[in-house]
């Protein structure tokens, strides 16, 4: 089975980054950082033609020869994974870096929101699980969980009701209002409609195509025009 460390040089593992608890979006990329104690990194064989083959070997400092993984998996519920389906892997091959770390750069992300866990798995050079001196002790290798959510999610309707089609910015600022093919500020204050490009229709109270403060048709001037027009008709007939 090969050499064995003494007590004082167990491996002992931290996922230092994501946090645990911490929420990622899909498709996003992130790195997970690793710090392991005791443990002389960089010892990879091929998998492929050397795997278990070779016993469990020791540096020079008493510490494991030997390389980290790391694997990412959906979970769900109090279900275990199944151990044939990972959303990630790869193995940590090379020499920690001159933080004392080891990275796992995942370049895609995940593609599917749910809760996750990332977890390591340490080994020895022939790729078999790191041998410990005795039974009681802390794990070797470390877990987490993240959850991921839907990336670009929850964009719209910033505050209240608002339904913005086309390019609406903010549709619904503060109260309900509805703007079409690019209506900014729709319902700014209160109720308003604005269509094909109405800036801020409804600023202070009800109105249609711009209605300023009160009810109103295209602005208030057209009603003095109207009123105007009345009175001239009249002073026709008087003569």
């Amino acid at each position: 089975m090969g050499e064995m460390p003494s007590k004082n040089n167990m491996i002992s593992t931290l996922i230092v980054s994501p946090a645990n608890g911490a929420t990622l979006q899909t498709n996003t990329p992130f790195t997970v950082n690793v710090v392991s104690t005791n443990l002389n990194a960089g010892f990879f064989s091929n998998p492929a033609t050397q795997y278990y083959v070779n016993p469990q070997s020791l540096g020079a400092n008493g510490n494991i020869n030997g390389h980290s993984h790391v694997t990412i998996q959906q979970i769900k519920g109090n279900t275990p994974p199944d151990a044939r389906v990972f959303s990630f892997f790869v193995g940590l091959n090379n020499a920690t870096n001159n933080q004392g770390q080891l990275v796992a750069n995942v370049a895609n992300g995940v593609p599917t929101a749910g809760t996750y866990r990332i977890c390591t798995m340490t080994a020895s050079d022939s790729h078999q699980p790191v041998m410990m001196p005795i039974a009681q002790r802390g794990a070797q290798d470390d877990c987490i969980r993240v959850n991921v959510v839907q990336a670009n999610a929850g964009k719209g309707g910033n505050q209240a009701q608002g339904a913005g089609a086309n390019g609406g910015k903010a549709a619904g600022t503060q109260a309900q209002g509805n703007g079409a093919n690019g209506g900014k500020a729709a319902g700014t204050q209160a109720q308003g409609t604005g269509a094909n490009g109405g800036k801020a229709a409804g600023t202070q109270a009800q109105g249609a195509n711009g209605g300023t403060q009160a009810q109103g048709a295209k602005g208030a001037r057209k009603a003095k025009g109207k009123k105007a027009a009345k009175a001239a008709k009249a002073k026709k007939r008087m003569f």
